[in-house]
């Protein structure tokens, strides 16, 4: 499976991607609202799943690396979990901070919902952790919309966060 846009490449994550998935996850600049400090056997485990193969009746992760076209340099992780059943999947993504800002995730995300349309999907969903306004404002700029608030529901560092729920219907 490969998506391109007009500056990305988004394909599945493989072997060769170890150290940059690696610096993603332990990047405490892009992991402030995603999760606590993981130690390196915990990432080692979550790079395992990534790199299964991808079925959307499975409820796993598809995990894309995004790619800038130019470059051929990983900027990026995107992808999202499946509830077949209910022909949902959740959103989610990270990007490395020097390509935040100017428009990629926003690129990748639209390629991501494609996807989502053309497989059958009906619904994504995406939750943003309180105070994480870049990825709830590009969750806007991409259709989404908040859903709801589920209050104080995340421990994250030891303090403890509101989720903002977002949906999409894909229209199918």
């Amino acid at each position: 499976m490969l998506l391109e846009t007009p500056r990305l490449t988004l394909s599945p994550t493989g072997p060769l991607d170890r150290d940059f998935f690696f610096a993603l996850q332990s990047d405490p600049s892009v992991m402030a609202f995603v999760a606590n400090n993981r130690t390196e056997a915990m990432i080692e485990d979550k790079f395992q799943q990534a790199c299964l193969p991808w079925d959307k009746t499975a409820p796993q992760w598809l995990s894309l690396v995004v790619r800038e076209k130019a470059s051929n340099s990983p900027i990026g992780l995107h992808g999202f979990r499946c509830n077949w059943a209910h022909r949902q999947a959740e959103l989610g993504f990270l990007f490395a901070p020097a390509f935040q800002g100017q428009g990629y995730a926003k690129e990748a995300t639209l390629a991501i919902i494609a996807l989502a349309r053309d497989l059958g999907f009906h619904k994504l969903a995406a939750v943003v952790t309180s105070g994480n306004t870049p990825s709830a404002g590009l969750l806007e700029k991409c259709g989404f919309e908040r859903e709801g608030v589920l209050k104080e529901h995340f421990l994250l560092n030891g303090r403890w966060h509101d989720d903002w729920h977002y949906g999409l219907l894909l229209g199918q």
